[in-house]
């Protein structure tokens, strides 16, 4: 005899009706326990429609925590972002003069490109792409490079950063042009409020997550603008910079801290409105 069998089936989602052979393997669970569906909620009546037990509820902060950047992405209509910044002990991200700081150690910094592969994409702004020359990429951890994401409004950056290798899909947030070739894209941008521009441009290319990584300015202004979700600082508390740039000024929840050696890593959540 069959013994009956429990499933848990998160998010589920259906675009039309149950097939007969869908519905067939449906109840050959008998139960089935649906975790959480909070877009639309209509894969739930489709399979009570097919005589399947639907319990609802089950583990539901879970859910929400696991499928946070899908509910984001569509409730909010736009990317999940996540803003990261490392710190001296002092509260400066750089030197006077955008003076570059080797501020984290080598193992947060593998920390940070482990974060990088577990997103779609991440973004900085123009100082930083022009000072820092980075690759943004994983080449620390094992996984898949995000798409890049470069404000550069006049497009003032020269080719020869590491941003233009065409390895890695960027995308060129600017006023001037829009152009492809490759794995190389300038998007033009019309006039109007640039931030609510680029998050709308961003999720019709089903960009669901953002990391943003700087510079200061660019932090601000999304945290002014209310665009973040969550924010991970790493702070050097062996390291004192004195005068140079201070870090964005936001409000955010302490949701836990952990060391690495020199560094604390202090993760935060956006406050509910």
């Amino acid at each position: 005899m069959m013994r009956k069998k429990n499933i848990s089936i998160n998010n589920i989602s259906f675009s039309g009706p149950v097939s007969r052979s869908a519905a067939s393997d449906l109840n050959f669970f008998r139960k089935l326990i649906y975790v959480f569906e909070k877009v639309d909620g209509k894969g739930i009546q489709k399979l009570q429609a097919e005589g399947v037990e639907v319990i609802t509820g089950i583990l539901e902060k879970e859910c929400i925590e696991l499928n946070k950047r899908f509910f984001t992405f569509h409730e909010k209509q736009r990317p999940y972002i996540i803003l990261k910044w490392a710190q001296s002990i002092d509260g400066k991200i750089a030197g006077l003069n955008s003076e570059r700081f080797f501020i984290t150690n080598e193992f947060t910094n593998r920390l940070v490109h482990k974060w990088r592969s577990e997103e779609v994409s991440i973004m900085v702004g123009t100082n930083t792409a022009l000072l820092d020359d980075p690759s943004l990429t994983t080449r620390l951890w094992q996984g898949k490079n995000p798409i890049r994401l470069i404000f550069d409004m006049n497009l003032r950056l020269p080719s020869s950063l590491k941003i233009f290798n065409k390895q890695v899909k960027t995308i060129i947030f600017n006023k001037i042009k829009q152009e492809e070739e490759n794995n190389l894209i300038f998007y033009k941008l019309e006039p109007g409020n640039i931030l609510e521009a680029i998050m709308e441009a961003l999720h019709e290319m089903n960009i669901q997550s953002i990391m943003v990584e700087g510079g200061a300015k660019l932090l601000q202004s999304l945290i002014e603008a209310g665009l973040w979700d969550e924010a991970r600082i790493i702070c050097n508390e062996h390291l004192n910079i004195g005068n140079g740039v201070n870090t964005p000024a936001f409000n955010g929840v302490l949701q836990k801290q952990e060391r690495c050696f020199s560094d604390v890593i202090s993760y935060y959540a956006k406050p509910e409105n």
